[in-house]
């Protein structure tokens, strides 16, 4: 069912704010909102689900994490590369993605029992690594970030930008699909 990534391998819950685990033998959305993920999933049978805002709740945003095999190497270059899903909805079709790390798997989860902490930085420990904007319409774009490590980051977040979505009241919502983390 839904918020049950605990079902996928590697990544993890990184908020308390739940992302769903969508599967095409089970759920293929937030089940409370109708959206389902645009199909086929750009690897596998999976995807991830996840929120930018909500109504009533500008600051619930929902995270994606993953405790690194080994930490990064300091002034090495990395590559984030991933797709972002769209459906169809009204106030869903444009997202500012933004990557994040910490030295410290610890920090994972972060926001403590806040559920509207919001992004990663809004705490201690949290460096933002990139920010971009992307659209689609009931399709998958594939989104690579490029970075140099200026930190041995443990772990990284990836999800909605710290900014309010000005649609949070249409229920943005989105996914995501192949995360691959190389040097």
């Amino acid at each position: 069912t839904e918020g049950e990534l605990n079902c996928a391998d590697d990544w993890v819950q990184a908020s308390l704010a739940t992302t769903d685990y969508v599967h095409t033998c089970g759920v293929l959305g937030n089940p409370f909102l109708g959206f389902e993920a645009p199909l086929p999933f750009p690897d596998g049978e999976g995807a991830i689900g996840f929120r930018d805002g909500k109504p009533g709740a500008e600051g619930f945003k929902e995270y994606t994490g993953a405790c690194l095999t080994e930490s990064m190497e300091m002034n090495e270059d990395y590559r984030l590369d991933f797709f972002v899903g769209f459906h169809d909805a009204p106030g869903s079709g444009t997202l500012s993605m933004a990557v994040f790390a910490t030295t410290d798997c610890n920090n994972i989860p972060f926001g403590g029992a806040d559920e509207n902490f919001g992004c990663p930085t809004n705490g201690p420990g949290w460096v933002k690594l990139g920010e971009m904007v992307v659209s689609g319409e009931n399709e998958w774009k594939n989104v690579v970030f490029n970075f140099t490590a200026d930190q041995a980051y443990e772990a990284i977040v990836v999800g909605p930008a710290c900014d309010i979505n000005p649609n949070f009241g249409l229920d943005p919502y989105f996914y995501f699909d192949r995360l691959v983390l190389a040097q």
